[in-house]
């Protein structure tokens, strides 16, 4: 029989499954050069998407929120 984590046990996958994006597994995906947020401007660091940001700040990874990427000329 699957386990039934709940709503915080699912909160956790996501908080790990992000940090792994930001750390890299090898063999599998590379850790990234930078990473792009769409975020609440006003709190940056609310929430899960605050705790990757901080992952990425952790492991040197740059950061790059909405109001820059978004006036980009691509």
């Amino acid at each position: 029989m699957r386990c039934k984590k709940g709503p915080l046990g699912a909160k956790g996958d996501y908080l790990v499954r992000d940090a792994m994006k930001v750390i890299g597994v090898p063999g599998h995906f590379a850790k990234p050069i930078c990473a792009l947020f769409f975020v609440n401007l006003a709190d940056r660091m609310e929430g899960g998407t605050g705790h990757t940001i901080r992952v990425c700040q952790h492991e040197g990874v740059p950061v790059i929120y909405q109001d820059e990427w978004s006036a980009w000329k691509i």
